[in-house]
């Protein structure tokens, strides 16, 4: 709620053709999961990285306007503080992928050895270690 006492109402049609779009997106991705799977997690992973970049740049834009002292920015700023909420869907979204989406990464169930630094660089735990953090 604002300081006027008002909040944003939206109709109830618009609230119905909203959750039909949310529905129809859920039944897309449930038949992509069951006709091309890795199709549908390596989409999964695009739109983690996309949510997970947009979340970072209004971190950064916010970090930066606090560093250098700018006041023009106050009135905008709660626009990339806003953009920081999809960081948990992002992450989410990227543990359903590095959990069950294995197939997007090759290397993960190759039968090869690999030697030197790319054995302990592509280890899948490591992997998942810098993923983490």
């Amino acid at each position: 709620m604002s300081e006027h006492g008002s909040e944003l109402r939206l109709s109830l049609s618009f609230q119905r053709w909203l959750h039909g779009l949310a529905a129809a997106g859920f039944l897309t991705l449930a038949a992509g999961l069951f006709l091309a799977p890795q199709r549908a997690f390596a989409s999964l992973l695009m739109a983690a990285y996309c949510l997970i970049c947009l979340g970072l740049a209004g971190i950064f834009f916010v970090a930066v306007q606090y560093a250098s002292g700018a006041a023009w920015s106050t009135a905008f700023r709660r626009v990339p503080e806003a953009m920081c909420a999809v960081l948990p869907y992002g992450a989410a979204i990227l543990a359903v992928v590095f959990t069950f989406g294995i197939s997007v990464y090759p290397w993960t169930h190759r039968g090869e050895e690999m030697a030197g630094f790319k054995a302990v660089w592509l280890n899948y735990p490591f992997f998942l270690a810098r993923a983490v953090l």
